[in-house]
């Protein structure tokens, strides 16, 4: 098409995913909470955001995913299989192929209010299942559908009878109880990377390779991030000191923007505003050349002043980008992108669900933010146990950190439960009752 054909797309594909986010997603949302009943939905690609050579993504199907999933109580996305450790550990120099979209979902919610987010392929049995159920926890899915109960394929004769594999009820209790962990208190990343859609609504497929690859190398660093959409940036997330603070109370004090051709109006002065204020905004790769205000149709051509934030020609994370970025609340001794993060923050205490993606065990020392006793929580058996050798470190824990080949674990950083005793093994006959219950967080006891 030509540039001219491409505005005129924009301004279709803007219209558009804004009726649909309103008109059909919006008025189921509003249906179900008239109904109290719990709404989720997932959409289609969202691993495949632009690709104009397939003829099958996001932006064409759905327009914007953030629009669409605004109003749904439980955002998701449809795995389909794609997250499996030989794809995840697969190196793509292309990025055409988004292998972190369950953050797409779990951004949306944090971004939005919602304090779950869903997969409808969440996880099952055998190494591969186990290892999506992980992978999809620690980018922030909470409401995970499980597959693999019946202990048949479900395609034989109908007198065969139907058996529950014992396996699948532990994985199940350990779903649950790391579901609601995660789903409870305020997520906690600072960084938000901005999804540039506009410019992928003209066509910009760096724009959506770039986003890709700026985000891997982020968790890759033990950086959590939210995706930050246009809504959020330019008039739904509040503009506070030094701080974006989103409808679940999250607050991010750095903004990247990976390569774009165009920005909103709106978001351009928000940035400015921001940068002002003391946060940090960083221009990654292609720097928006155009402003978008009421169409894309009559773009302003005058190139922007960037001036507050810093820029990073090469697109990717610098040691001089990270020194931008806050204080991290995860740090290791040494590298190692095989161990990703996500923390959530409690009224008085802070969790930190860990996972290690490789077939390698890692062996690590981990400095965690926090105050409190250090304490490991069986996500399988429902036990608490304390970690006598982690050091505080003023407003930090220090600990020694090793993870199995594919392990994930859960630890808090807070006041050990009076109910919780401490062996030196975990106790067979552990049970959710006997240490959990005694303990009361709630999403209405999270601090702000």
């Amino acid at each position: 098409m030509t540039p001219e054909a491409w505005k005129v797309k924009a301004d279709y594909w803007d219209v558009w995913s804004g009726i649909f986010g309103h008109s059909f997603f919006g008025v189921q949302a509003d249906w179900a909470k008239e109904n109290r009943v719990e709404y989720l939905v997932h959409l289609n690609h969202e691993e495949i955001y632009l690709n104009l050579s397939r003829g099958e993504d996001m932006v064409r199907n759905e327009g914007d995913f953030f629009r669409d999933e605004r109003y749904v109580e439980v955002p998701g996305v449809d795995n389909l299989g794609q997250l499996t450790p030989s794809r995840v550990n697969a190196e793509d120099p292309t990025y055409q192929e988004n292998n972190n979209f369950p953050k797409l979902a779990s951004s949306t919610a944090h971004l939005f209010g919602h304090p779950k987010a869903w997969a409808e392929e969440g996880g099952g049995l055998g190494i591969d299942g186990k290892f999506q159920l992980d992978y999809q926890l620690v980018e922030g899915l909470t409401a995970l559908q499980l597959s693999g109960a019946l202990g048949r394929s479900g395609m034989g004769p109908a007198s065969e009878p139907i058996s529950v594999s014992p396996a699948f009820s532990q994985l199940a209790w350990y779903t649950n109880r790391a579901g609601y962990l995660m789903s409870i208190g305020v997520p906690a990343a600072q960084v938000a990377l901005y999804h540039p859609v506009e410019s992928m609504w003209l066509g910009d497929e760096d724009a959506d390779r770039d986003t890709t690859k700026l985000g891997k190398q982020l968790l890759e660093h033990q950086i959590d991030f939210d995706y930050f959409d246009e809504q959020s940036l330019s008039s739904v997330a509040t503009l506070e000191k030094a701080g974006f603070r989103n409808l679940s109370g999250q607050l991010y004090r750095a903004i990247i923007v990976p390569s774009s051709v165009v920005i909103s109006r709106a978001s351009l002065d928000r940035l400015r505003t921001f940068a002002a204020s003391g946060g940090h905004v960083i221009f990654e790769g292609t720097e928006p050349a155009t402003v978008v205000d009421k169409t894309f149709l009559h773009l302003d051509t005058a190139a922007p002043d960037l001036s507050f934030g810093l820029h990073e020609a090469s697109g990717d994370l610098t040691p001089a980008v990270i020194a931008q970025l806050p204080k991290p609340d995860f740090a290791l001794d040494s590298s190692s992108p095989a161990i990703k993060y996500n923390h959530r923050a409690y009224r008085d205490a802070d969790l930190y669900f860990i996972f290690n993606e490789s077939d390698a065990e890692q062996v690590r020392t981990a400095t965690m933010a926090g105050h409190g006793q250090a304490q490991v929580w069986d996500m399988a058996s429902g036990e608490i146990h304390p970690m006598h050798d982690a050091v505080v470190q003023g407003d930090a824990v220090k600990m020694p950190l090793t993870l199995a080949p594919y392990e994930a674990k859960a630890i808090v950083i807070g006041p050990l439960p009076a109910a919780v005793s401490t062996p030196s093994q975990p106790s067979p006959r552990a049970s959710l009752s006997r240490t959990w219950t005694a303990i009361g967080w709630s999403r209405s006891t999270a601090r702000p």
